[in-house]
């Protein structure tokens, strides 16, 4: 037996709670081109002396260094042989080269990739091949960084929201270093301003979302504290911070901020959490500043189900939620009214190994939010514009290298009714806008030059 799976063996004989490992991972050396298969094996092993019940999966990613994140391509997943106590597998799977820049990637595969099994230890999930998986695109974007150095976090951390009420998104811009946030006037697709908005702790305050709380038409800046468990916002006007009003206590060791929007049609935007222990989500409704209560919106499975985005999908004035399955490659949207779920619509089925959903907005400006798709093996630009609740049509914006370009955010960034993507240059950090009317991008602009 392999000595690492002797000791922990040795180690853990009284755990109770499956745990399951990736003990090696052997790859085929080679150099690909995009589109061309390789085979890969894992062998995985149960540490405790339990079962773990259910199924499991087993996911394969492409990565530029060595560590497991949202910027790696996804290659394969498949579901995992049954592991006894103690016992150990070895698997097979087949990973398709994606449509990525030249150069050398590490092979990561880790075992219950969706988090289905309770295990003793999550943290050691993950493991490498290698050898590397060397790929020739000759068209595609050279790797901007040497093999092993990942691509810079984008900086500062961007919110779209309307932060002077002049009917345009403007971009909340946090230094995460510091603590320093930024209003970034908008109009017309350019920056035509910077006004200092305020200060945060970086050490204890956490940016969680940006919507209207007060009714006043200008959006404000929520903040959670998990060391105190407080929550609260800082009311805005003129782009600058004017004070800081509590919304109440949150319990930070389950729940988790999932977003902002209006559940209950008041045109107050409410805050949205997920139970990440029950798979419970509920929503603080409040008005003028005011929690006003808190209701039960739906229960998901959080073994199969994703709670992705927030968008009003019907065109009833109240936000709903976008729902993946991954097991099945659905999404499917849960419709709100007064702070609870009536309805649930399947929108389509689309694989979610290579197709992301980026963001939602109204894009073509009929006051349905619709869905932002990126097809990370393609470099294909998306979307589905809905009506009721249903897709309506599909269109087509664009190509862009994800490699090389990453989708920022979405707003009405020149104040014609319709949401616009904002993108960001990997190599430079510039940032520039791709404007649309009626579902599709009629012009380009630059917003800013070299971000810091």
């Amino acid at each position: 037996m392999d000595k690492l799976l002797t000791e922990s063996l040795e180690r853990r004989l009284l755990l109770h709670a499956p745990d399951l490992v990736v003990i090696d991972v052997d790859c085929s050396p080679g150099i690909y081109l995009p589109g061309d298969a390789f085979t890969y094996q894992v062998t995985a092993a149960n540490l405790s002396t339990d079962t773990p019940t259910g199924q499991y999966f087993i996911e394969a990613r492409l990565s530029l260094d060595q560590h497991w994140s949202a910027d790696d391509m996804i290659v394969d997943e498949f579901a995992g042989t049954a592991l006894s106590p103690q016992g150990q597998a070895t698997m097979s799977g087949v990973a398709t080269v994606p449509n990525v820049p030249s150069g050398n990637y590490f092979l990561l595969v880790r075992v219950d990739s969706r988090d289905q099994v309770e295990e003793e230890d999550e943290g050691n999930n993950i493991g490498m091949c290698d050898d590397m998986i060397v790929v020739n695109n000759p068209g595609g974007v050279p790797v901007p960084q040497p093999p092993g150095v990942p691509l810079p976090a984008p900086s500062p951390v961007l919110f779209p929201g309307d932060f002077n009420n002049d009917g345009t998104d403007d971009l909340l811009a946090l230094d995460p270093d510091t603590g320093v946030v930024e209003t970034w006037i908008i109009r017309d697709g350019v920056r035509v301003g910077v006004v200092p908005m305020g200060r945060s702790d970086p050490f204890t305050a956490t940016l969680a979302g940006v919507g209207d709380f007060n009714g006043d038409g200008t959006d404000d800046v929520l903040w959670t504290f998990p060391d105190s468990s407080f929550v609260g916002f800082w009311p805005v006007n003129n782009g600058t911070s004017i004070g800081f009003i509590g919304l109440g206590l949150a319990d930070f060791n389950e729940h988790e901020v999932a977003g902002v929007g209006d559940f209950n049609g008041d045109n107050h935007d409410d805050v949205l959490w997920l139970d990440r222990s029950t798979g419970q989500v509920l929503t603080w409704l409040v008005n003028s500043s005011v929690v006003q209560g808190a209701t039960g919106i739906a229960l998901l499975d959080l073994r199969d189900a994703e709670l992705s985005l927030i968008g009003d999908f019907n065109g009833d004035g109240t936000d709903d939620l976008a729902v993946l399955n991954h097991p099945t490659n659905t999404i499917g949207v849960l419709l709100v009214s007064n702070g609870s779920a009536y309805a649930f619509n399947t929108l389509g089925v689309n694989s979610l190994l290579v197709n992301r959903v980026l963001h939602t907005g109204d894009f073509n400006g009929d006051g349905t939010d619709d869905i932002l798709w990126g097809d990370y093996n393609t470099g294909r630009v998306y979307t589905w514009l809905l009506v009721d609740g249903h897709v309506a049509t599909i269109t087509e914006l664009g190509g862009m290298s994800f490699f090389q370009f990453a989708s920022r955010s979405v707003g009405d960034f020149n104040g014609d009714g319709t949401d616009d993507i904002l993108w960001q240059d990997l190599r430079d950090n510039t940032l520039f806008t791709w404007l649309l009317q009626n579902g599709v991008a009629v012009a380009s602009t630059t917003l800013v030059v070299g971000m810091p």
